[in-house]
């Protein structure tokens, strides 16, 4: 089973999640939270109260005065927006952040034992948080040895000698599209959880149209394909 890497922090577990804007950007946003992350949004913000009262991918849009009376509720922003600039529009009251501000390692991966994929620097921001998390690594692998024989403490195997055992789970450690197809390919007939940078790219899910990018979320939210 493929398997969002950073999801929602444990931190905001609790929190409704609200989108900044009502446009292609927003729609970006929202797609790359439900689909990368797994992350359930609650609404979209309208800053110039042209469409209150309307939904947007089915959920509603709300002004400012209904933001600031949600409890428990942040505002995600685009990283073309500039925080302060509307930090200062809508109010200290108003929690405002960035997508990466939120997410945090999958916490599922506590539970399984842990093979890295890839021991490049993706591998090693994922090896320091999951040491810094207290989870332990089983392995380190890759696709073909080279001269590293061995990698923070651990013998780096190939791929193809990685053990399925019961609770065993991969960490594809590369955020390039073309290198998850190729780690992905190497796994095809493994029987473990994959745990993976994106389902889809920033620049596929720009580059869709928005009638594909409105199939996806029904899809998603009508039979839980993802």
């Amino acid at each position: 089973m493929y398997k969002n890497l950073y999801t929602l922090s444990n931190k905001y577990k609790n929190y409704k999640i609200v989108v900044y804007g009502v446009n292609r950007t927003s729609v970006n946003l929202f797609t790359d939270l439900a689909l990368n992350h797994s992350i359930d949004v609650y609404a979209f913000f309208d800053m110039d109260n042209r469409f209150i009262g309307e939904s947007f991918v089915n959920r509603p849009i709300i002004n400012i005065s209904q933001l600031k009376e949600l409890s428990h509720s942040i505002l995600i922003i685009s990283e073309i927006n500039e925080k302060q600039d509307l930090q200062k529009s809508i109010g200290q009251d108003v929690d405002i952040l960035y997508k990466d501000e939120i997410l945090d390692l999958n916490e599922e991966l506590s539970k399984e034992k842990i093979y890295l994929y890839g021991i490049g620097g993706n591998g090693g921001k994922i090896y320091d948080i999951l040491q810094n998390k207290g989870i332990a690594i089983e392995g380190v692998c890759v696709t073909a040895l080279g001269r590293i024989e061995e990698w923070c403490g651990k013998t780096v195997l190939p791929v193809k000698q990685i053990k399925q055992e019961n609770n065993c789970a991969i960490i594809v450690a590369s955020d390039i599209e073309s290198n998850i197809k190729e780690m992905l390919d190497q796994l095809n007939y493994y029987n473990m959880d994959k745990y993976i940078f994106y389902f889809m790219s920033k620049n596929v899910i720009s580059n869709m149209n928005f009638f594909k990018l409105l199939i996806l979320h029904y899809i998603k939210e009508k039979f839980m394909v993802i």
